[in-house]
């Protein structure tokens, strides 16, 4: 995939896009890059697939406010410099906090919104308390900290399956910058909650589930799920927080399925 880059008064996006037809735009987790959703895209031809660097992380430029709304506006003006009016979001983790973010400021370009392995809520205090000492280990070492937090997101029965990709995932967030890392930790600590949106939107949402997730419990994302209009469901087994890995292809046939469903 080529990555191509949008210069906005904050700084650079980086970007990929592929396909022809109706948009799917994708929001990566933290502390990973657009190039996990790059295998979804050469298999999703028949829609224009977008998948964007947030803030600080792959090829983009780091903000100076770690706040998910101004990360949303930028986004914003790269659909409107590319001319895309309609999205069916899939955000993985921070990148559904995202979606949900951008969905409160720009309801009518939202054809469809999906939870990957994420959460419409606001942080709770024991969240809050936790990321802060997240952001002290960070300070302290952050290649120790990615090198202990992205295994312990699988299940543990697919560490030893996916060990060549977690080294992947290691390797290249090592490269991220550790402000970057700090500034993600704050922006998903400080962000508001959205379950009043669950309740009174009109598009469809997809909730993509890990019964073994050690980030989300699936509880709250079936919960959730009960506020909405509207909602397909898919629950993985044996799954942690990475289904992009853990299940890759009944995650593909599921965000295909949904962008059909929001684009008919």
């Amino acid at each position: 995939m080529e990555t191509k880059f949008y210069d906005t008064s904050q700084g650079k996006i980086s970007y990929s896009i592929n396909g022809s037809g109706p948009v799917i735009l994708f929001f990566h987790g933290f502390p990973f890059n657009k190039t996990i959703w790059y295998p979804y895209m050469k298999k999703m031809n028949e829609f224009t697939t977008l998948a964007i660097d947030l803030p600080g992380h792959g090829d983009s430029d780091l903000y100076s406010e770690p706040d998910l709304y101004q990360w949303s506006q930028k986004i914003y003006e790269l659909l409107i410099f590319l001319s895309i009016n309609h999205v069916t979001i899939i955000g993985h983790s921070m990148g559904g906090y995202l979606a949900c973010s951008f969905a409160e400021l720009y309801p009518s370009m939202i054809k469809g919104l999906g939870l990957f392995h994420s959460s419409a809520r606001a942080d709770t205090d024991e969240k809050k308390q936790n990321r802060d000492r997240i952001i002290k280990t960070i300070e302290e070492d952050h290649i120790k900290y990615i090198a202990n937090s992205i295994p312990s997101l699988f299940f543990p029965d697919n560490r030893i399956k996916y060990n060549k990709e977690i080294a992947t995932l290691i390797e290249q967030s090592n490269k991220m910058d550790k402000q970057a890392m700090i500034n993600a930790q704050l922006a998903m600590r400080d962000r508001e909650g959205h379950l009043e949106m669950l309740n009174t939107a009109l598009f469809p949402f997809l909730f993509i589930i890990g019964k073994q997730d050690p980030s989300v419990p699936y509880e709250t994302s079936l919960a959730q799920a009960t506020l909405t209009k509207v909602s397909l469901i898919l629950m993985l087994e044996n799954c942690g927080h990475m289904g992009f890995i853990e299940d890759f292809n009944k995650t593909l046939v599921a965000i295909n399925s949904f962008a059909t469903l929001c684009n008919e």
